[in-house]
C-alpha cells in the first residue's frame, strides 16, 4: 500500500510542472487594421500615400488610410487558478504529513518533503502569473513601426505632404494646403508657421554668393510649447537644387532667419526678366511624427547680366581669372612673355608685374578689342540703385567690344590669371582699374616713374590705367598716364576703390558658360619694342643709381641698389666683394637676397646664416630670421621655416599685428604642398627680404 501511494504521489509531482505551464498566460497572433481619417483644408484636395509598394491614391479628403497589421495578444488563462489550488493543497497537505505522524519511514518523509517543495515552486510561478495576467489580459505587443508619406494636393493650392508613422498613435491627421503664393490664415493650426518672405531680384552673378550669404529672408514662428528644430528647404522650380537651411526656433518663438538658395549654372545664360516660384519647404519633427509645411512665393529672376551699382563691391562676381577662355589666353600669353624676358618672368623681379600688364593690354589691343559706349545704359547717367549690364570676361573677349566697366572686367580678370592683383575704381560717371607692381614703397627706386602716376595701397605701389584707350593709345604709357590723371583728378572715398580678391570673399567669381570657342591669337610683337625700351631705360637708371664704388661701403650701396632693380647677378658679385673686404651683416645679408632673387635658395639660406652672427641689432636679426624662413619655405621645408618664423617674431612680436606683415605671416604658416613650396622661384614676398638691405 505505501508503494502504490508514493508511486502515485510521485507521478502527481511529476505531472504537476507542465499542468502548470500550460495553464499560465500565453501570445496568440491577431490581424488587425490600422484606420487613420486624413482631413484636409480645402476638403476637395486628393490625397495619396506612398510606402515601399509605390504611391497609391486614397481619394479627396476627408480620406481614410487602412493598413492591416499582424500583432501578438496577450491572452489570459483561468486554469491557472486550478493548478494554483492543487500547488497550494498538496503543499499544506505534506506539512500536514509531517507534523501529525507519529512515526514515519524514510520514503514517506521524503515523499512529504517533495510534495512541500513542488508545491512552493508551483505557487511562485502561477500566483504572479495570475495577477499579471488580470492586468495584461488583451495588452497587444505592437510591431515594428512603419513610416508612410501621405500628401494631398489642388489645383491652385500649395501641395503638402507628412510623414508618419503606423501604427499610428493618431486616429485623425490634418494637411493644410495654401493658395499659392499666399500665407496660411491666422486659424491655422500648423504648428510650425511660414508667415512671410523678403526676397529681392535674383541677379545671376551672385549665384555662388546666394549659396553662402543666403537669398533672403523668411518669417517663421514656433507655435509649440518646446524648441524646435527646423530645416529650412529652398528651391526655385527648374532653376535650383533644393538648398536646406538649419534654423532653431524657441517655445513660440517668430523671427526673420536667411535661407540659403543654391542655383544652377544655366541661370547665367537668363535672357531676361522673368518670374518664378520659390518653393519654401519647413521640415520637422513633433510628437514622433515628421512634418511639413510649405509656402510659395513668387520671386524675380534678372538677366544673367544684370548688375546694380548700389552694391559695386559685388562686380568682383564678373572678374574670374578662372574663366577657360579668358585663362586660356593668359597662359598663352605667358609663353610668349617668359620667352622674350627670362629674368623679368621671375617673381622677384620688381618689373614682373608692370611688364604682364603692358602685355595684356597691348595684346588685347592688338587682337581687336576696342571701348563702345553703351548706349541703352551709359555709365554716366546710371544711379547707384538703377540696374546695369556688365559682360562676363569670355563675352567681351569674344565680341571684342565693350563699355568702360566690362573692359575692367576683362582686364582685371586676365591680370588675375596672370597673378597680378587688381582693383576697381569707381569715378563720377566711369570706372577703371589699379593693379599691383608687387613693389613695396620702401624700394620704389626700382620703379622708373614718379610717384605722380602710383598709387600708395598698404604699403604697395599700384598703377592706374584707363582700359577705355585700348586700340586707340599706341603705347601702354598713355594709359597708364590717362589712368593717373583721372585718379588723382577726383577726390576718391575709400569705398571707391574696390580690391578684387577682398570682393572675392563676399561675391566668388562666376563662370557663364560659353558655346566652344577659341581665344584671340596673342600678337606679341608690337608689345615686345615697348618693352625692350622700358627696360633699357630702367637698366640706365638703375646703373646710375648703383653708381661705381670700390670701397665696402660703396659695393654695399651698389648691391643695393642692383638688388632693388632686379638685377640679381650684378648684386651679387658687389656684396661678394664687400664681403670679401670686410664681413658684415649688410654684405652677407645682401649676397643672400640677391642669391635667392636668383632663385637659388641652398646659397642664399647659407649667406643669410653667415650673416645671422654678425647682427648687431634685434631689427637685423628680425629681418634675417624672416629671410631664413622664406628660403626654407620656397625650398620646400615648412618644419624649419616655422621653427625660424617663430625665432622671429620672438624678437618682434609685434610683426603679428602689422598690417604689411599679416599676407607673409599666413604664407608662412601655410601647411606643406602648397604650390610656391620646393618651386625654383621666389614668392612675391620677396619684397619683405629686399627691404632689409642697407
Amino acid at each position: 500500500m505505501k508503494t502504490n501511494t508514493a508511486l502515485a504521489l510521485r507521478w502527481l509531482v511529476a505531472g504537476l510542472l507542465p499542468l502548470t505551464l500550460s495553464a499560465c498566460p500565453s501570445f496568440r497572433p491577431e490581424r488587425r487594421c490600422d484606420r487613420v481619417i486624413i482631413e484636409t483644408s480645402p476638403p476637395s484636395a486628393q490625397v495619396w500615400m506612398q510606402d515601399e509598394t509605390g504611391q497609391h491614391a486614397l481619394g479627396p479628403g476627408p480620406a481614410t488610410l487602412e493598413r492591416d497589421h499582424e500583432v501578438s495578444v496577450y491572452e489570459y488563462n483561468p486554469w491557472i487558478w486550478l493548478v494554483a489550488g492543487l500547488a497550494s493543497g498538496m503543499t499544506v497537505g505534506g506539512g500536514i504529513w509531517i507534523d501529525r505522524a507519529p512515526s514515519t519511514d524514510d520514503t514517506q518523509e521524503a515523499l512529504a518533503i517533495s510534495l512541500i517543495i513542488t508545491g512552493g515552486l508551483a505557487i511562485l510561478t502561477t500566483l504572479p502569473a495570475a495577477l499579471i495576467g488580470l492586468g495584461m489580459d488583451g495588452d497587444v505587443v505592437a510591431e515594428k513601426p512603419r513610416e508612410i508619406l501621405i500628401g494631398a494636393q489642388l489645383e491652385g493650392y500649395n501641395p503638402t505632404q507628412m510623414t508618419i508613422t503606423l501604427p499610428s498613435k493618431q486616429d485623425k491627421l490634418s494637411l493644410l494646403l495654401h493658395s499659392v503664393g499666399q500665407t496660411g490664415p491666422a486659424g491655422d493650426l500648423t504648428l510650425i508657421i511660414i508667415h512671410a518672405a523678403d526676397f529681392p531680384p535674383v541677379f545671376p552673378s551672385q549665384r555662388r554668393r546666394y549659396e553662402q550669404a543666403g537669398l533672403g529672408r523668411i518669417q517663421l514662428e514656433n507655435r509649440t510649447t518646446l524648441p524646435m528644430e527646423v530645416d529650412l528647404e529652398l528651391g526655385v522650380e527648374d532653376w535650383a537644387e533644393p538648398a536646406h537651411t538649419p534654423v532653431k526656433l524657441a517655445s513660440g518663438e517668430k523671427k526673420w532667419v536667411d535661407i540659403r538658395a543654391a542655383f544652377d549654372e544655366k541661370l547665367l545664360q537668363s535672357p531676361g526678366p522673368r518670374p518664378a516660384q520659390a518653393i519654401v519647404q519647413a521640415h520637422y519633427v513633433h510628437d514622433d511624427v515628421k512634418r511639413t509645411c510649405r509656402k510659395a512665393f513668387p520671386i524675380e529672376l534678372l538677366a544673367g547680366n544684370a548688375f546694380s551699382w548700389r552694391e559695386p563691391a559685388r562686380l568682383g562676381a564678373f572678374i574670374n581669372g578662372h574663366d577657360p577662355l579668358v585663362a586660356a589666353y593668359a597662359s598663352e600669353l605667358y609663353r610668349e612673355f617668359a620667352k622674350h624676358h627670362p629674368l623679368q618672368a621671375r617673381l622677384a623681379h620688381p618689373l614682373r608685374n608692370h611688364l604682364l600688364a603692358m602685355y595684356a593690354f597691348q595684346s588685347l589691343a592688338s587682337a581687336g578689342l576696342r571701348y563702345k559706349p553703351d548706349v541703352e545704359h551709359p555709365f554716366s547717367s546710371l544711379k547707384r540703385d538703377a540696374l546695369d549690364t556688365v559682360q562676363y570676361p569670355s563675352e567681351t573677349l569674344q565680341r571684342k567690344v565693350g563699355d568702360c566697366d566690362d573692359l575692367v572686367v576683362l582686364y582685371c580678370s586676365l591680370l588675375e590669371s596672370l597673378g597680378v592683383p587688381t582693383a576697381v575704381v569707381l569715378l563720377e560717371g566711369h570706372v577703371q582699374m589699379l593693379y599691383d607692381t608687387g613693389v613695396r614703397t620702401d624700394n620704389r627706386t626700382a620703379f622708373p616713374v614718379g610717384e605722380s602716376k602710383t598709387v600708395i595701397r598698404e604699403g604697395h605701389l599700384w598703377v592706374p590705367v584707363e582700359t577705355t584707350l585700348l586700340g586707340q593709345a599706341k603705347r601702354f604709357s598713355e594709359a597708364w598716364a590717362r589712368g593717373a590723371e583721372s585718379y588723382f583728378g577726383h577726390a576718391l572715398a575709400a569705398s571707391d576703390v574696390i580690391e578684387t580678391r577682398v570682393a572675392w570673399a563676399d561675391s566668388p567669381p562666376a563662370t557663364r558658360p560659353v558655346e566652344a570657342a577659341e581665344a584671340p591669337e596673342v600678337l606679341a610683337g608690337p608689345i615686345r619694342a615697348e618693352a625692350e625700351q622700358l627696360l633699357a631705360e630702367h637698366a640706365r637708371q638703375s646703373a646710375a643709381a648703383a653708381g661705381k664704388g670700390r670701397t665696402p661701403a660703396g659695393l654695399l650701396k651698389r648691391g643695393a641698389a642692383l638688388a632693388r632693380s632686379g638685377m640679381f647677378d650684378q648684386a651679387a658679385e658687389a656684396f661678394a666683394a664687400a664681403a670679401a673686404k670686410r664681413p658684415s651683416f649688410q654684405a652677407h645679408y645682401g649676397l643672400g637676397a640677391a642669391l635667392a632673387g636668383r632663385g637659388q635658395m641652398l646659397k642664399a639660406l647659407l649667406a643669410f646664416q653667415e650673416a645671422l652672427p654678425l647682427a648687431r641689432a634685434e631689427a637685423e636679426r628680425f629681418r634675417c630670421q624672416l629671410a631664413i624662413a622664406q628660403c626654407y619655405k620656397v625650398d620646400g621645408n615648412l618644419r624649419k621655416a616655422r621653427e625660424h618664423l617663430q625665432r622671429a617674431l620672438a624678437l618682434n612680436p609685434g610683426a603679428r599685428f602689422d598690417s604689411h606683415m599679416q599676407a607673409l605671416l599666413r604664407y608662412l604658416e601655410k601647411p606643406a604642398g602648397d604650390k610656391a613650396a620646393g618651386g625654383e622661384q621666389t614668392p612675391r614676398f620677396f619684397q619683405e627680404i629686399l627691404s632689409g638691405l642697407p
